[in-house]
């Protein structure tokens, strides 16, 4: 007999066994699993901070799980373990640097698997680059800590909720497989709607299997009647499917300590030795080893499968927990997902213009996206307020190193525009990879008299000014660029002036004929589209309401926990009245103000003179954080049969095409995941929401993450209610959780606008309302002052094709571009860079694989396929 690293008293324990099986034999048929091979698959579910704070919980992994099962792995040469996130191979070599030789010789050997991606986060509440650098700090960073190992399996077990574009963004980035649970129980090809598609292993349940087989602690006897009886389960499932008999027993649980069950594997490897020395050729008992998620998909995803297909979206049911109950925080993230590649963008062309990447800010961007992407899904939980608190503060940091990035780029570039001698310099930058309009904002100081804002032409801009602030009207700003405006000294100019006082009952502008109500618009006449844009029996535009909302975001529950009619409360029953406190060429303002019982409301809308839109601004101010109420503005749309589409990262989804089909699968404690994807609501919502039937659209961008379209309150009614939801005073689901109150004053803007439901760039209107232009004044001189007034640098000739980012490479100093397809269609393009294009590479996400790109020196062809995102890498020289 070889030598099986047991005792002869172990030995004789085993052997007594095998009479268990001899007897049984005839009862025990392996079927399809005949002389296949049980994977035992151990990884520890790890949130950052739920079972205490992220501190704590650091020292648990550190202690608890990570040392240990390194521990086992020098003694036993088969023993593996995975943890799920990169985030904690960082912290662990933070701590043990030593160990770093040990940690990459167990990785090369494939016996520790780490996740790739950095953390495990609400997939859609990510922006499109968020979820990118997911692979960035996963994958790519674990690649570089370890060099000769790798990692290509992604782990979200937990978050019951998955983005439409994220098999695309695994795929392209190098990760060939997905971990989840609360999914049917299975072996499933998820697909992107590009088609790009990764290979996903469920459980059902990640911590269901511990519960079945007691993590072996029971005798031999009992383990193969446990593991033959869920093998005979799965054979039909193998079979159709053409699956090898390879099947994974997954034991996972939250925080869970590594289990060596090399003694298990060695008791029933000799049983099946003996036991298959008689057994017939089609029963063969399969043989049980460690592994890892890795091997086990590399062992059954092969060419001649016939895995079954999943495409799209599966709405999270956990979104409560992030947007509504996380309101200064999750505003913070959504900053730095616009901010971070703007900085990125600029601080790029201001390499390219100085001739090298010297002051290029990679450390300081680096370390901005790393906070961005650090919060995962256990908001709350033990100690939550430390935890919540810990999110908060490297969302901030996120946005204000970013913004300072930006700031000190803009300022750069801005110093190298050759000057005009017209007056002060306001320069207006576009992040956007498209020509926009917009309304710029300007903080001035040191202006006295009146002025004139003229463009280069000497077109004199609409313009307002009002407690030191100048909002004026820019026109045609290129892509990736900027265009330059002048403030002129001029004492005929008359200042604009604010209209204080007046009371407002209906208002009319080129676009719009609106009428006030108490609490909210109670008509928008569409003057182009020759349509009444609200239906307001039942709500008022823009009108906020309370409601009663139990639930707590992210327990063990099967569907979203709605709100309910219980002190429901709206804008429409409070005394009030509207009045215009802001007029002139470029805005009009109508404000209202009025107390719910828990807060006091302050409500604007803006009508502008040279644009369609009509913004909504909303204070919740003094917010008592009473339990259990939720707070929500309606836009009640006058569409009959009107269909609901908005933006995820990288992509739109329709309501009712784009999610998965059916039902989930996949179970918790409390039962099945049964309701189909189509049907869950509110939805998580990046840049903008919209309605339209065959008459009309009308798009929403706005600052919330979080969106119903459906009326919650009793006798709903059938057509949309779009509702942004504001706030959530709700408790943490752990039981020693914490109540998210977010007392004291909140903030909110939106933007409404309407157009021909033809329109297909509608969704660059939803976009531009959370992209602002931005603006330096009284530029400093460079020495070197050789830009035009006006310039693009980077731009596209396909409409439906957007650049996500621009950004210096990690590895060298090539420059990357990112572009993504929004519409639908696959198209070639044309990507024009001003500088000199010496070489040119299409790679994968994470900037590796480089394939070359023919160029004529200043633009490249693309090829960008049906909801494809692509990355390409260029040397430039300017």
């Amino acid at each position: 007999m070889r030598n099986t690293g047991l005792s002869v008293l172990a030995i004789i324990t085993i052997f007594s066994s095998i009479n268990f099986a001899e007897d049984t034999a005839d009862n025990i048929q392996w079927g399809y699993f005949s002389g296949g091979t049980i994977c035992l698959v151990s990884s520890s579910h790890q949130d950052i901070a739920w079972l205490d704070t992220p501190g704590q919980c650091e020292t648990n992994r550190d202690v608890q799980t990570i040392t240990p099962a390194l521990e086992f792995m020098r003694t036993e040469q088969g023993y593996c373990f995975a943890m799920e996130q990169a985030l904690n191979l960082k912290e662990y070599l933070q701590r043990h640097p030593e160990l770093k030789d040990e940690i990459l010789q167990r990785a090369i050997e494939k016996r520790f698997a780490w996740g790739a991606t950095y953390t495990q986060p609400y997939e859609s509440l990510e922006s499109g680059e968020q979820l990118i650098r997911q692979a960035y700090f996963g994958r790519k960073m674990i690649r570089n800590i370890l060099p000769g190992a790798d990692a290509r399996v992604a782990y979200n077990v937990d978050v019951p909720g998955r983005a439409m574009q994220m098999p695309q963004i695994l795929k392209k980035a190098g990760i060939d497989y997905l971990v989840v649970s609360r999914q049917a129980e299975g072996i499933f090809k998820w697909t992107s709607p590009d088609g790009s598609s990764v290979a996903v292993y469920s459980n059902g349940y990640y911590s269901g299997p511990l519960g079945t087989y007691g993590n072996f602690k029971c005798d031999i006897a009992e383990v193969i009647s446990k593991v033959s009886n869920k093998l005979a389960q799965q054979s039909d499932y193998y079979r159709k499917r053409n699956l090898p008999p390879v099947f994974c027993i997954y034991l996972c649980a939250d925080g869970l300590h590594p289990v060596n069950y090399s003694d298990v594997c060695r008791r029933w490897n000799l049983l099946a030795e003996e036991f298959n020395k008689t057994s017939p050729a089609d029963n063969k008992m399969p043989r049980m080893e460690h592994t890892t998620a890795e091997n086990f998909m590399d062992s059954v995803v092969k060419p001649d499968v016939k895995l079954d297909t999943i495409v799209g979206e599966r709405p999270n049911i956990w979104l409560y927990i992030h947007g509504p109950t996380h309101h200064w925080a999750v505003s913070a993230k959504r900053d730095s997902g616009i901010l971070l590649p703007a900085a990125e963008m600029f601080a790029t062309v201001d390499s390219l213009l100085a001739g090298d990447f010297n002051n290029y800010p990679a450390k300081e961007l680096s370390d901005a996206w790393e906070a961005a992407v650090y919060p995962d899904h256990g908001w709350g939980g033990k100690n939550g307020d430390v935890t919540d608190e810990v999110f908060l503060k490297k969302y901030e940091f996120a946005r204000d190193q970013s913004k300072a990035i930006l700031d000190k780029s803009l300022q750069s570039i801005a110093a190298r525009i050759k000057p005009a001698g017209k007056g002060r310099q306001i320069v207006v930058f576009n992040d956007l990879s498209w020509m926009r309009d917009g309304i710029v904002k300007v903080k001035l100081n040191n202006v006295k008299g009146s002025f004139y804002i003229a463009d280069d032409g000497g077109n004199i801009m609409p313009h307002q000014f009002l407690h030191g602030e100048l909002s004026f009207t820019a026109k045609d700003i290129p892509s990736i660029g900027y265009k330059t405006y002048y403030l002129i000294e001029d004492s005929n100019k008359l200042m604009t002036a604010a209209a204080v006082g007046k009371v407002i009952t209906d208002y009319e502008n080129d676009y719009y004929k609106a009428e006030f109500a108490q609490g909210g618009i109670k008509s928008i006449y569409d003057k182009q589209l020759n349509r009444q844009l609200l239906k307001t029996g039942k709500f008022l535009g823009g009108e906020i309401f309370s409601m009663q909302s139990n639930g707590n975001g992210a327990g063990e529950f099967l569907k979203v926990q709605m709100p309910s009619m219980e002190g429901f409360d709206k804008g429409s029953n409070r005394s009030s009245q509207w009045t215009l406190v802001e007029s002139g060429r470029v805005r009009d303002v109508i404000e209202t103000r009025y107390s719910f019982v828990d807060c006091q409301i302050v409500q604007r809308v803006i009508f502008y003179k040279d644009f369609k839109n009509i913004d909504f601004e909303a204070e919740i101010n003094n917010w008592q954080g009473r339990h259990n109420r939720e707070i929500r503005m309606a836009f009640p749309l006058d569409l009959p049969n009107g269909k609901i589409a908005y933006e995820v990262p990288m992509g739109i989804l329709k309501v009712g095409e784009n999610e998965t089909k059916g039902a989930p699968g996949g179970w918790t404690e409390q039962g099945h995941y049964d309701q189909n994807a189509s049907e869950v609501y509110p939805r998580e919502v990046q840049s903008f929401i919209t309605a339209y039937n065959d008459k009309a659209r009308i798009i929403i961008g706005g600052g919330v993450a979080v969106w119903d379209y459906i009326d919650p309150t009793g006798n709903p009614v059938d057509y949309p209610v779009l509702q942004p939801v504001l706030l959530a005073t709700r408790k943490s689901c752990h039981w020693e959780g914490n109540w998210y109150e977010q007392k004291g004053n909140h903030s909110f803007k939106f933007s409404l606008t309407a157009c021909n439901p033809s329109d297909k760039q509608y969704w660059r209107t939803g976009i531009e309302s959370n992209h602002f232009l931005y603006a330096i004044y009284d530029v400093s001189r460079n020495a070197n002052t050789d830009l035009p007034v006006e310039k693009s640098f980077f731009s596209l000739s396909s409409k439906n094709v957007l650049i996500s980012t621009i950004k210096k490479c990690e590895d060298d100093n090539g420059v990357v571009v990112r572009v993504y397809e929004i519409e639908g269609n696959g198209t070639n393009s044309s990507l024009k860079v001003p500088f000199g294009i010496s070489k040119a590479q299409h790679t994968n996400i994470i900037e590796e694989q480089g394939k070359p790109l023919s160029s004529n020196g200043e633009s490249i062809k693309i090829k960008t396929g049906k909801y494809a995102i692509e990355t390409f890498k260029l040397y430039v020289q300017r």
